[in-house]
């Protein structure tokens, strides 16, 4: 099945009325929405939430709930109504019966985000994949920064580190910080790169760096001012990449 086939019948399930298990109003809050908890059991093992109160910093892709649809590895589909990823623990978070839970990914092969805004719940806002490590094999959460046959995948690792002891607490103080690691996804063929620079994306993408298309992509580089330098230059040249071999 097509990404865009598989989006449209998403969105209509997304959008379908509440069943009789649904989330219930009072609990957790999405803009004007308002929900109980979800039910994660079909997702994976689920467990209490880890206690970050005294670590600082960004550890999860957004701090706001949003609808998800999960792909399964068995190829079915769960959608849950509230939900947060966590890229320090790789885990999904969601509004349990006991209160906020995370439940494993180790079951999910895509997670689909979906608008938070009333007016539009079924705006996809962000796609991410769940691939192995190639060193640990360890499952984590790649974002898909983009659609088409070549893609950029995005990997942020959260590391905390001990910073200090808080003289009014007198207690630890930890503080989370980010790095990330990027992939291009060809022909199903995933290549890790060590930054976003030209030759290393060159070097992931076959048909940019071979015969006329090498000469095609320079002069639409140069043409375009764009140095391969961050995410928004490397998705535009991906994007335009897909374009020309359709």
């Amino acid at each position: 099945m097509k990404f865009h086939s598989l989006q449209a019948i998403l969105a209509v399930i997304l959008s379908a009325p509440p069943a009789v298990a649904q989330l219930i109003q009072n609990d957790i809050g999405t803009h004007s929405m308002v929900f109980k908890y979800n039910d994660a059991a079909k997702i994976g093992q689920t467990k209490e939430l880890k206690d970050y109160s005294n670590v600082h910093g960004q550890y999860l892709w957004s701090n706001d709930w949003h609808r998800a649809a999960f792909i399964m590895r068995t190829g079915n589909i769960v959608k849950m109504k509230a939900v947060k990823l966590n890229f320090y623990t790789n885990e999904v978070h969601y509004p349990g019966k006991e209160g906020e839970m995370a439940a494993s990914i180790d079951k999910v092969k895509r997670i689909m985000l979906y608008s938070n805004d009333p007016s539009d719940t079924t705006a996809l806002v962000a796609t991410f994949e769940v691939l192995p490590n190639n060193t640990t094999h360890q499952d984590f959460l790649y974002e898909v920064m983009n659609e088409g046959r070549v893609q950029l995948l995005k990997r942020v690792r959260i590391s905390a580190n001990k910073m200090r002891i808080d003289p009014i607490q007198s207690q630890e103080t930890y503080y989370f910080y980010q790095s990330a690691d990027y992939a291009i996804r060809s022909a199903n063929a995933i290549t890790e790169i060590k930054s976003l620079k030209k030759v290393h994306v060159f070097e992931a993408v076959p048909i940019a760096s071979s015969g006329t298309e090498w000469f095609s992509a320079n002069k639409w580089l140069s043409g375009n001012k764009n140095k391969l330098k961050n995410e928004k230059e490397v998705v535009d040249f991906i994007n335009y990449l897909n374009s020309r071999n359709k």
